[in-house]
């Protein structure tokens, strides 16, 4: 199983004719993960929670169920594969932070439940950010990947 972190490109372009530009530009990398790609089978063993897809913590229970699934995970950060045009962050507006913070609580009952008896080998920081419903995927992505050996 591997993770594709995207490159934002600028968001001048509008149209699907312009696709060959897009795909030449340097674009700016970007620390969120956006594509996924695993064995179907490993799909059965993920716990994703009801998250909502367009806000902030989509992506950390999937890629911490992908590490614990896996036999092998990887990670592309700098790849010129994938790309958003723009990056308004649109999530981030306070009239969305209801579906952010959604996605936070799901998020942390989701990876509580990948733990299963590994909790306490999790670092304090990533215990209080769990306790906190606030599970940053910079920072709890590496931890789960040092539990599961990735």
């Amino acid at each position: 199983a591997f993770v594709i972190n995207r490159r934002t490109i600028p968001d001048s372009y509008t149209s699907p004719d312009q696709l060959s530009a897009m795909y030449k530009e340097q674009g700016l990398p970007h620390p969120g993960y956006d594509c996924f790609v695993f064995k179907k089978d490993l799909y059965a063993q993920f716990i994703v929670g009801d998250v909502c897809i367009g806000t902030g913590q989509v992506d950390t229970p999937l890629v911490c169920s992908m590490i614990a699934a896996a036999n092998k995970f990887g990670e592309f950060t700098d790849e010129h594969l994938t790309f958003h045009i723009g990056d308004s962050r649109q999530w981030l507006k306070w009239r969305y932070r209801d579906y952010f913070f959604h996605n936070c609580r799901e998020a942390s009952v989701s990876i509580r439940a990948l733990l299963q008896g590994k909790a306490k080998q999790l670092p304090a920081r990533g215990r209080i950010l769990l306790w906190l419903r606030l599970p940053k995927n910079t920072v709890m992505i590496p931890m789960i990947k040092r539990l599961f050996s990735q």
